[in-house]
């Protein structure tokens, strides 16, 4: 009955935040108001408490480190109030890291991928009457949003998806495959890749799915124009000014939360892309105003520091670390896949960045590391 309580309590955000649907959601800023000064002092205490939980040392020392952050930040009021949304993260983890069986987030997952089918198909065949509604061009994508936040959704649920029947990797190629977003379509062929490679006994098995994967993913590619596209007046030049910036502000990093505000503005000599002028809070300049970097792994470099960065790839360590003692099970290699395919889309997309993605990531964190420790007790170990 507990694990039952728990299990809902997990699925909950997941499904309320899937459901918001392509909409942007707000904080309001109120500063130095009574209620605003109490909250980041809670959020302080919260943070400070996190030490003394019974997680992944990395993810403790990772919470307390950016509370400390948030003085140093070069927007310190954005700072905190982001803050506050770390540590309902963390704490949302912790309950996570309770659950022992997530069949019922497993049902949450599959649910919420036959809506966005359902929705696709109406799309696809001009019937919906919801999100694009009188648009002669549709705006949105399923019901998460553009193709990126689609394909960046779809690759976050593909690992309980695939946990629950590994025959949801069709539906779930077809999907990746209409929304047009190359980065899913990437990060389901690293996942499948990654299976393979644990699971096919022969070498030249594994070879020939490597390339044959490599060769579709070339050609979907080269039919759109993509390669060029992101190379050239893309993803690229972006990321070269995010590792910049991050080298230049050091071992504290701009600011947790900070990217979307000062990248515009000290990223606006970024090169290429076309000659469009933009203005955002009193400046401006030619090209396209980029709020995330396309990267969660930079953008969280750029903001958080030196320092971040360490605890952020002591946790990446920590997780591969776990697969290597754990038994190659079935649950463990589709496990390990699934890690693969959330890391290849953080390295295109922006799920840290998209409401509707983030708890779907804690959730799996804290189920991957569940079935390690299985694992683990399987292998002898524990």
């Amino acid at each position: 009955m507990r694990q039952a309580i728990i299990g809902v309590l997990v699925a909950i955000p997941i499904v309320v935040l899937a459901l918001t649907g392509p909409v942007s959601l707000v904080i309001p800023v109120v500063l130095n108001k009574g209620l605003w000064i109490f909250l980041m002092l809670l959020f302080g205490f919260l943070g400070i408490a996190a030490i003394y939980q019974n997680v992944n040392i990395w993810a403790r020392l990772l919470v307390v480190y950016l509370f400390a952050n948030c003085f140093l930040s070069r927007a310190p009021y954005l700072s905190f109030i982001l803050y506050g949304t770390v540590v309902f993260c963390f704490y949302y983890f912790v309950l996570c890291r309770r659950l022992k069986d997530f069949s019922i987030v497993f049902k949450a997952a599959q649910a919420l991928f036959w809506l966005n089918v359902v929705f696709m198909v109406f799309q696809r065949f001009q019937g919906d009457r919801l999100f694009n509604y009188a648009q002669e061009t549709p705006v949105f994508i399923g019901m998460v949003g553009t193709s990126t936040e689609l394909g960046s959704f779809i690759a976050c649920l593909a690992p309980f998806l695939l946990a629950y029947n590994l025959l949801n990797f069709w539906p779930l190629a077809l999907v990746a495959w209409l929304s047009g977003s190359v980065g899913a379509l990437v990060s389901l062929g690293v996942g499948l890749s990654t299976w393979g490679l644990f699971t096919l006994k022969r070498r030249w098995v594994k070879i020939a799915l490597v390339l044959c994967l490599v060769s579709l993913l070339a050609l979907h590619m080269a039919k759109n124009g993509r390669i060029k596209d992101r190379l050239a007046g893309g993803r690229w030049p972006v990321w070269k000014k995010t590792v910049q910036l991050a080298n230049e502000h050091g071992l504290t990093g701009m600011g947790i939360g900070t990217y979307k505000l000062l990248f515009p503005v000290l990223g606006k000599d970024v090169a290429g892309g076309g000659n469009e002028m933009w203005k955002y809070k009193g400046t401006g300049g030619y090209w396209i105003r980029w709020a995330r970097a396309h990267n969660c792994f930079l953008q969280l470099w750029a903001e958080t520091g030196h320092i971040g960065a360490v605890f952020i790839l002591g946790l990446i360590g920590f997780l591969i670390w776990l697969f290597i003692l754990a038994s190659k099970t079935k649950e463990t290699i589709i496990a390990f896949s699934g890690l693969a395919m959330i890391c290849t889309d953080m390295t295109v997309h922006f799920p840290t960045r998209t409401p509707q993605v983030i708890f779907l990531l804690i959730a799996f964190i804290a189920y991957y590391i569940i079935v390690m420790k299985r694992g683990e007790i399987k292998n002898g170990r524990i």
